[in-house]
């Protein structure tokens, strides 16, 4: 898993702990041999989830999904700046865009929905 890092005690015991709750909670089983898509915005906490899950799976059984609500200018080019930044984590990159006229709003819950039908 993490044989060539060296990571501090607290690190390590995190990486248990939630290597236990996937096993025990969502079903994943072991060894970890699963191919996982982790939703990553570029915020902090899933860029933290898309690190931990890389150390957990393996570059190779991961994949990750970019989705672009295209409400601002600049989020055209977000996907593949994460994506180049970040390659090494995942194998599988999924860049999806959002067609404007799908938000009914701009509620946490309208993007929300909109993620979901891409």
């Amino acid at each position: 898993m993490t044989s060539q890092l060296r990571l501090s005690p607290f690190c390590k015991t995190f990486l248990q702990k939630t290597k236990k709750t996937l096993i025990e909670q969502c079903q994943v089983t072991k060894p970890f041999h699963h191919r996982i898509l982790v939703a990553c915005s570029g915020g902090s906490d899933s860029l933290a989830l898309l690190h931990v899950m890389s150390l957990l799976f393996g570059q190779k059984n991961l994949g990750v999904v970019y989705v672009n609500h295209r409400i601002r200018p600049e989020s055209d080019n977000e996907g593949v700046t994460l994506q180049q930044k970040y390659n090494h984590l995942a194998a599988h990159w999924f860049i999806e865009s959002v067609e404007k006229n799908c938000l009914k709003n701009l509620s946490e819950n309208s993007l929300r929905e909109a993620r979901y039908s891409v």
